[in-house]
């Protein structure tokens, strides 16, 4: 998967405009994006690495849509549940 290629799957799942997204430090096999306008961080995943977890690894991922072979989703803060 190209930097392109996890831009084009968030902004079609999303609606938010590629000016609004900045690429961050992503993790293997994956991209990272935050958004200008709400502050969420948006993961891009292959769909076949995603599927490959188990129900507790994806306990903190909001699964927004799927687009052409991958998952964009947002990390739910494991802190939150600290408060």
């Amino acid at each position: 998967m190209s930097e392109k290629r996890a831009l084009e799957a968030v902004v079609a799942v999303t609606g938010v405009p590629d000016h609004l997204l900045e690429e961050t430090e992503g993790f293997e096999g994956g991209y990272v994006f935050v958004s200008h306008m709400s502050g969420k961080t948006y993961c891009v995943e292959s769909m076949d690495q995603v599927d490959r977890l188990t129900a507790k690894q994806k306990k903190d991922m909001h699964i927004y849509g799927e687009y052409e072979g991958f998952y964009i989703y947002e990390m739910k803060a494991w802190w939150k549940d600290l408060i």
